[in-house]
């Protein structure tokens, strides 16, 4: 697998593994388990991939997969290899999980000659996928976690008809599913190639869109101790009715663009203030949710949805400045927002 992400990161990407040993100027990977079994992947100091090799250390060891913020409640999960993928869009860093198991057996093989997975080992990558969660350490709220689970086994067939098995289509259905993969079989390779390329290509708002709710798009009714009040310029090109946002007949808010600041956590957004060119901060929503919604824009296509409600009109409007700068939204804490509304208060 390390090769294989290797070649479809490119050139000029650093790797860096814990218990590498170099002999005449050639790397060998000793594969250990746990943080042994670790390999960072870094372009120009940015980190950009983890794949981690057999991440459980001990059946003892119920509650943690040896990885930062997983954690099982239940009885130990042991996928053979973990990989995340570092992503910035939404929030900077946030890492999408996928799992998979190699499997040294087939189930059946097809009228079209294509061999099949095992059935057990498709449905262990349902039971990973509810089984592992994502919990942050200053918090008791679990999160899921793992978006796709995808199974290597020794499999053949002509790789068009592969790619119409059930296995594989199933992949765009659940984000569930096997590649085959055998010693010099580099078409059927290819499949796992690509898809892995499609995983590093797409932003996390596109992978978040495709999946089930993740971690980083779900609020819950506990309301976090650093929530922050987002000043935000509403995107004409994709929310209509500027007059209903701003007087607090709202339901929705659509973010222009660009998004938000990578510095920014989209859990800790918990109360918008909606502004408009030329005019005032009039109030401010209680953010219900976060969701990913598809607008008509080639270049932009999937955007961050806010559910609001609960709106509070302040006791006179306050100024914000030049609006252009809060199309990504200007978060500030709840002393800082209403100190900003009373300093800049319209009399």
């Amino acid at each position: 697998m390390m090769p294989l992400i290797l070649f479809v990161l490119g050139l000029n990407v650093d790797v860096d593994h814990r218990n590498r040993m170099e002999m005449n100027g050639v790397f060998t990977w000793e594969l250990g388990k746990g943080e042994h079994s670790r390999i960072l992947f870094r372009k120009d100091g940015v980190e950009l991939a983890e794949l981690v090799y057999n991440p459980k250390h001990t059946d003892k060891e119920n509650d943690s997969i040896s990885m930062e913020n997983l954690v099982v409640p239940t009885v130990p999960q042991k996928p053979d290899i973990v990989l995340q993928l570092t992503k910035d869009d939404i929030t900077k860093g946030m890492k999408m999980t996928y799992l998979f198991d190699a499997k040294y057996r087939i189930n059946d093989r097809t009228d079209a000659g294509v061999d099949t997975p095992p059935d057990d080992a498709i449905n262990q990558m349902h039971r990973y996928r509810d089984a592992i969660y994502y919990k942050e350490h200053s918090s008791n709220e679990l999160k899921k976690e793992v978006i796709g689970g995808y199974i290597l086994f020794p499999g053949n067939g002509d790789p068009i008809e592969v790619a119409k098995a059930k296995f594989q289509q199933s992949l765009d259905e659940v984000n569930i599913g096997a590649f085959p993969l055998r010693p010099n079989d580099v078409d059927n390779r290819k499949l796992l190639e690509h898809f892995i390329q499609e995983l590093i290509g797409m932003r996390s708002s596109e992978i978040l869109e495709e999946s089930i709710p993740q971690k980083g798009l779900f609020y819950t009714t506990i309301e976090p101790k650093g929530a922050m009040y987002m000043i935000l310029t509403i995107d004409k090109d994709v929310n209509n009715g500027f007059e209903s946002i701003i007087n607090g007949l709202a339901s929705s808010i659509i973010m222009g663009r660009m998004g938000m600041e990578e510095t920014q956590d989209i859990q800790a957004i918990r109360y918008i203030a909606p502004i408009i060119p030329g005019g005032h901060i009039q109030g401010y929503y209680k953010v219900a949710r976060a969701n990913l919604k598809r607008v008509d824009d080639a270049s932009y296509p999937i955007r961050i949805r806010f559910d609001v409600d609960d709106w509070t009109p302040l006791e006179r409007p306050a100024r914000f400045g030049l609006v252009k700068y809060a199309y990504r939204g200007v978060c500030k804490s709840r002393e800082e927002f209403f100190r900003h509304c009373e300093e800049q208060a319209v009399h």
